[in-house]
């Protein structure tokens, strides 16, 4: 939970960063140390490696921060003390906690994993407006990659609203290998 502590600082409410602490505190241990991808295929060979996942999400958290300054979503983000905002980065803080399961750790991506991350901040934190709002944009981070493991039935929501299309974004082109996201701010 170290690495995360500068990331969690980017989030203004106190409320919003308890749920990620609380999150994190439930979350399988082997997410701290797990590459972020199985099999090479999806993200840079540097997150291949032991630790990779959390590198892979503090370059989530540093591409998301600078997509929310784009100004056809600051706005509606910085509303109410900056709540969408502050949505947006726990969601991308947590948006993997549970991707090879919640209750077991498997060896590869769990294709409902952000469901199983929205089961796990409830349980957590309860249900309310912004564990929801939470919930909700990491449901839709997957984007077109939201259907089973046969590619043919939808099993998650695709991003609609500001925080899921900048977390789907964030997330997409975090994970792309030809480029490179400084989190040197975020260690």
């Amino acid at each position: 939970m170290k690495r995360f502590l500068k990331a969690i600082s980017l989030i203004h409410s106190e409320y919003v960063k308890g749920i990620v602490y609380a999150v994190l505190g439930k979350t399988r241990p082997e997410f701290f140390t797990a590459p972020s991808s199985s099999s090479g295929k999806y993200h840079p060979a540097d997150e291949i490696t032991e630790g990779g996942l959390v590198l892979h999400t503090l370059r989530v958290v540093a591409m998301a921060d600078q997509l929310a300054g784009d100004p056809e979503y600051w706005e509606s983000l910085k509303a109410n003390n900056y709540l969408g905002y502050d949505i947006l980065i726990a969601s991308a803080i947590l948006h993997d906690c549970c991707k090879s399961g919640k209750d077991t750790w498997g060896e590869h991506t769990v294709t409902e994993h952000p469901l199983l991350t929205g089961q796990l901040i409830f349980e957590t934190c309860g249900v309310n407006r912004i564990t929801k709002g939470i919930a909700d944009t990491i449901a839709a981070h997957m984007g077109y990659a939201n259907k089973d493991r046969s590619w043919e039935s939808p099993i998650l929501p695709r991003p609609t609203k500001p925080c899921q299309i900048i977390l789907n974004r964030a997330d997409y082109l975090a994970s792309r290998a030809n480029i490179r996201i400084d989190v040197s701010d975020l260690l």
